[in-house]
């Protein structure tokens, strides 16, 4: 059976205890080498039509980065970062012709979870490389890379077992800029060597680092010094007090604790317990438990929920767990008893005295 008891607001409880910690989480990093990002083999894009047609040479992968366990924490923060390997070049070319274009090469990317962006170049690029009339063939050795960082309800997506859903869309255009007069050959070429097109025999790759931050489960114990779950009281007749106390370090998520059902002798007891909303490690909560009256003996079993922070990190990854309390009464005399036993106490000092 559930009973319903008194929460005692954290402003008036006063039994509170400790300090707030400031939390420092935990880094879990992930780095991959050698990312291809556009294949060998296809590395070149050429436009012979009008100005500013941009055909695209495009390619999707999908990184081999795994989602957070909520085994391991509260995740509180996703990142992740793409550099472009050194060596490569982006070439722009165009035919000599009696017309005034710029041959114009650009690589963009887009990054996406499941979907939904995390980062990309947008109106930028990766790369962007420009020939003219003048010189036929450039090449750029300029790279930007990608970046986002994801908090909130957001790192939902994060968390899962094996592998996430999460791809690179790489593309490769070449396009005439500022043209006039008649048509002219251009081309977009991934590179390693100036002059001629010459296509970079690797294709693009690129190292990405991807990083979860997390703060350890909460961990709520009947002792300040030890993981205790369940413990045990004799009342005796008379009201006991308890503490309950948030374990860990910096690195330890907040507890919620306030919710608890009661089996057994519920209505012969009388529970409180000074509701805490985030008590941070190192701090505590108290409780006391009274015994109502009536005859025994009598007993009721406290089942507490001790969860983590419900304002931090994502919900997927916040777990809760159980600490038990039992309380019991042994046999209490009934009024009439009392008397009874008054009355024959009084008995025997009366024969005493005669007997003297």
């Amino acid at each position: 059976m559930k009973h319903l008891f008194c929460v005692l607001p954290l402003a008036l409880a006063g039994s509170l205890a400790g300090s707030l910690a400031i939390a420092a989480p935990l880094v879990q990093t992930q780095s991959l080498a050698g990312q291809v990002l556009l294949q060998a083999g296809s590395m070149s894009v050429v436009d012979t039509s009008a100005d500013n047609a941009a055909p695209v040479l495009s390619r999707s992968l999908q990184t081999a980065v795994t989602g957070f366990d909520a085994a391991t924490g509260v995740l509180v923060g996703a990142s992740g970062a793409m550099s472009i390997d050194a060596g490569h070049g982006l070439q722009a070319y165009r035919t000599e012709s009696g017309g005034n274009w710029d041959s114009v090469a650009t690589v963009r990317a887009i990054w996406r979870l499941d979907g939904s962006l995390l980062a990309g170049t947008g109106s930028g690029w990766l790369a962007r490389t420009v020939s003219n009339r003048d010189t036929l063939v450039v090449t750029g050795t300029d790279w930007n890379g990608l970046s986002f960082g994801s908090s909130g309800s957001a790192l939902d997506a994060f968390v899962g077992a094996g592998a996430l859903n999460a791809t690179f869309e790489t593309s490769l255009s070449a396009f005439i800029d500022d043209g006039g007069g008649g048509s002219v050959a251009i081309a977009s070429v991934l590179s390693t060597a100036g002059g001629t097109p010459t296509a970079d025999p690797d294709g693009l790759t690129a190292g990405i680092d991807w990083s979860y931050s997390y703060l350890r489960h909460s961990q709520v114990s009947f002792d300040s010094g030890a993981d205790i779950s369940a413990l045990s009281l004799d009342l005796g007749g008379s009201a006991q007090s308890f503490t309950l106390h948030a374990l860990g370090d910096a690195a330890t998520t907040g507890a919620d604790i306030g919710v608890w059902s009661c089996s057994g002798d519920c209505a012969a007891f009388s529970l409180s317990l000074a509701a805490a909303d985030g008590l941070q490690a190192g701090a505590s909560t108290g409780g006391q438990v009274s015994f109502l009256g009536g005859s025994g003996p009598v007993s009721a079993r406290y089942f507490f929920t001790a969860a983590d922070d419900d304002a931090v990190g994502a919900a997927s990854t916040r777990l809760a767990r159980t600490l038990t309390l039992d309380v019991s009464v042994s046999a209490v005399p009934e009024p009439g008893s009392w008397a009874l036993m008054l009355a024959g106490l009084g008995c025997v000092g009366l024969k005493r005295r005669r007997d003297r």
